[in-house]
């Protein structure tokens, strides 16, 4: 097993169980804007990527600009989902715990969003001065700028860097910063059997469904 100099998180579906939250928020706003998707497609077009992303599908699909309040109305039903039923993932406090070796989180999410959801699970002491959002960077994921921004900040080479992710532009993202990345399937949203497979075939090094085994592999 490669020795790591950093270890990167993504927030969503990885050190917080969001991603059906948020997803469910997203696809009731845009059945209201007149773009009525599945949950299944919300996922295959949304998972791991921010605001631009949906902006530019709704362009797409629609043929007109995504509302100009779009966002603003989005952020706020997420973070009311968020305070309501927000859970960190099973296990993530003792992995953090127990690493001996640097870490930070790099998200699609904005700010104000990453701190919300980092103070709802008990996470934020922890992650102090180690938070990176897409609105940092001119390219989300599946970019590698971001990705690229936390190891430089960091002081990390990229190619000592693992990346843990639950998306498949996350892996790309991780992927294309010349970054290890092994794919966590244990999210709420990923519950299903083809799950593994499918981040594996994005390109995921390694797939793992709960934070005790990636806790015993960095162990090792």
């Amino acid at each position: 097993m490669a020795v790591f100099d950093l270890v990167i998180f993504d927030l969503d579906g990885v050190l917080v169980d969001s991603e059906c939250l948020s997803c469910g928020c997203l696809q009731s706003l845009l059945a209201e804007c007149g773009l009525a998707l599945s949950l299944d497609e919300i996922y295959a077009r949304f998972l791991g990527r921010g605001i631009p992303a949906i902006a530019a599908e709704y362009l797409r699909v629609c043929g007109t600009p995504i509302p100009a309040d779009f966002r603003s109305r989005f952020e706020a039903a997420a973070a009311a989902a968020f305070t309501a039923q927000l859970q960190p993932m099973p296990g993530i406090r003792d992995l953090l715990g127990s690493l001996r070796i640097p870490y930070c989180l790099a998200s699609s999410s904005g700010q104000a969003r990453i701190a919300l959801s980092l103070k709802l699970a008990g996470l934020a002491d922890r992650f102090d001065g180690r938070v990176f959002s897409a609105e940092q960077v001119t390219r989300g994921k599946p970019a590698p700028d971001l990705f690229l921004l936390a190891a430089r900040t960091m002081g990390a080479d990229p190619r000592r860097c693992l990346v843990i992710e639950d998306s498949e532009p996350g892996i790309a993202a991780a992927r294309a910063a010349d970054m290890t990345v092994w794919g966590f399937t244990g999210g709420s949203h990923l519950a299903t059997p083809a799950a593994a497979e499918r981040l594996r075939a994005s390109g995921a090094a390694a797939v793992f469904a709960k934070m005790a085994e990636l806790q015993r592999a960095l162990a090792a």
